[in-house]
Parts: C-alpha cells; sequence; structure tokens
C-alpha cells in the first residue's frame, strides 16, 4: 500500500503508543489548567472575605472601644434598640419607682414631689426621654429609659450618680422634706417657695381630717367679701369657713380671727360648742352634741371615743 492510499486508522494503528500518550498528556494538561482557575477563583474570594472580616472589624467597636450587640434584620446588620441595649442594667421596675407613665408604683409615697429638672440621665449619661422617671428623695428623677429607674433607686452611689446631672438636688431634696413635715399654712408657704425653683409634679396629700365639723354658717367670705361659692371652705377650730374663691383659704388661715368678726361674730360660740362635744364622754358627749345641733350645723361627726 502507497503512502498515498495510507488512511488515519493505519496511522493510528501505526502509531498506537504515541497517540494513547499524546491523549494522557493532553488530558492531564486540561485538568491541571481546570484547578488552577477553581483554586485561584477560591483563593480570590477567601481574600475577600478576609478583608471583609478585617474591615468588619475595624469598625465593630463604637466610641470608647465598647462593642455594641448586633441583630440581623437583613442584609446588613443594624444596631439593637434603646431598651434592648440597656437590657442587662435589670428590671425596669422597682419599689417607688416608675415606668414609662410615670405614675407612682404601689406603696410609692404621697408626699409633694418636685421636678428635679434634669436633662442628662444619672445613670447613663444620655439625654432623657421625657416619660421615665423615679421618684428618690421627694423628686423627680428623670431617665433615657425604664431600665435604668431600677438601677438607680438600688445603687449604693445615687447620690454622687445625681449629683453629677443635677448639682442642685440637695436644695430640692430639702425643701421636699420640709414642705412634708409642715401642716396647715406653714406648708402652703413654703410649697410656694418651692414652686418658684422648681416644679412641682405632686403636692402633698393631705391627712384624712376627723373630729367634729360644723359650718359657721358665714354668708360672706371673710377674705374678700363676696357671697360664697358653696364649694370652698377652710376648716379651722373644727368650724368651716366659707370662701368666694379657692385663692381666699391661704389668706384667712393667716388672721382667721380678726376676719370672721367681720362676717361671722357668734364663731367663737360656735368652737366653744365644739370643744364642749370633744372634751366631753358618755352620757355627757351625747348631751353637748344635741345641744350644738340645736343651733349649729354638723358636716362631720365627732370621730368614736376611745
Amino acid at each position: 500500500m502507497s503512502p498515498a492510499s495510507t488512511s488515519i486508522p493505519d496511522v493510528i494503528r501505526a502509531n498506537k503508543r504515541a497517540f494513547v500518550i499524546s491523549i494522557i498528556v493532553g488530558a492531564t494538561l486540561m485538568l491541571g489548567v481546570r484547578s488552577m482557575f477553581v483554586d485561584g477563583d477560591s483563593d480570590m474570594d477567601m481574600s475577600g472575605a478576609g478583608a471583609s472580616a478585617e474591615h468588619g472589624g475595624d469598625h465593630a467597636k463604637g466610641p470608647g472601644g465598647h462593642t455594641p450587640d448586633m441583630q440581623m434584620d437583613g442584609p446588613e446588620a443594624k444596631p439593637e434598640s434603646k431598651d434592648t441595649e440597656h437590657a442587662d442594667h435589670g428590671d425596669s421596675t422597682a419599689e417607688n419607682g416608675t415606668g414609662k407613665t410615670g405614675a407612682p408604683a404601689p406603696g410609692a409615697p404621697t408626699g409633694v414631689l418636685l421636678d428635679l429638672g434634669n436633662t442628662l440621665c444619672p445613670i447613663m449619661g444620655g439625654e432623657v426621654d421625657g416619660e421615665t422617671f423615679s421618684e428618690w428623695k421627694g423628686l423627680r428623677v428623670s431617665h433615657c429609659c425604664p431600665a435604668c429607674v431600677a438601677e438607680l433607686l438600688e445603687a449604693p452611689d445615687a447620690e454622687a450618680k445625681v449629683e453629677e446631672v443635677a448639682p442642685e438636688w440637695r436644695a430640692a431634696a430639702d425643701a421636699a422634706k420640709a414642705i412634708d413635715a409642715s401642716t396647715g399654712a406653714e406648708q402652703q408657704t413654703l410649697l410656694a417657695e418651692a414652686a418658684k425653683k422648681w416644679t412641682v409634679v405632686r403636692k402633698p396629700t393631705a391627712p384624712t381630717a376627723q373630729g367634729l365639723l360644723i359650718d359657721v354658717g358665714n354668708s360672706e367670705c371673710p377674705v374678700m367679701g363676696g357671697e360664697p361659692d358653696g364649694k370652698t371652705f377652710s376648716e379651722w377650730n373644727g368650724l368651716r369657713v366659707n370662701h368666694c374663691c379657692p385663692m381666699c383659704g391661704k389668706k384667712f388661715l393667716a388672721n382667721p380671727e380678726a376676719l370672721l368678726d367681720e362676717v361671722a361674730p357668734k364663731w367663737r360660740d360656735a368652737a366653744a360648742a365644739v370643744r364642749a362635744v370633744n372634751d366631753a364622754q358618755g352620757a355627757e358627749r351625747d348631751t353637748a352634741l344635741k345641744v350644738l345641733r340645736e343651733t349649729w350645723t354638723v358636716v362631720r361627726e365627732p370621730a368614736d371615743p376611745k
């Protein structure tokens, strides 16, 4: 057979060994090239991930090196809410403390409450939220979140913390203490003085009145001389005195005897009748009360004798 008539199969059979070797070498080269590209892509991914982690690490810490807690709500990590940030402060309620509403907790004192007026939270130092407070030493202390309420009330260094945000707190606390320790006209005067410096959030609750009270029957206000409004009164020496407006009560208690002489000349007889009932016992007391009722209107019955 001449070279011109040699077919491709004949060539392969004649060079079988060389042909097999060339196929093996070619396949090996192809696998090597593919592996190189795959490994390159993987290296690039790992390099990018490392750079991202390093970049994220640079920003993971906030001011002062603090590492905030993060929560994943989507493709981006978002800082947790303010309430979650303070979750480690403990329960947001405490005895004599307040929650979001600012209402006193059960068992809280009912004395005067003055607003301290602090603009920064004594616990976290952040701006107060305007709706979260503690009741502490007769003062309403503002906070940035509910969690800080319990922490202030439990802090052994509470005074130092409050002093940092409200240096005048001692004067306010002394004023509140003086108001709660006083009564009558003196208390009203101290309350008015405190109101010039601090906001009065809650006025002191007057003790429940007890004992015999009779209406003195004055048809003119002893202070202004006007007609009584039928709903404004003063209690003094067992007598109920009628006024024309709420503003007259304090002025009356400053000089009651002289003012009553002008509008209720028989007030001394009424006061004497009250004393007679209060000083008597048993049947004698019943008789004194019966005599009193013949002239005066009893507004409140006498307390039960002990």
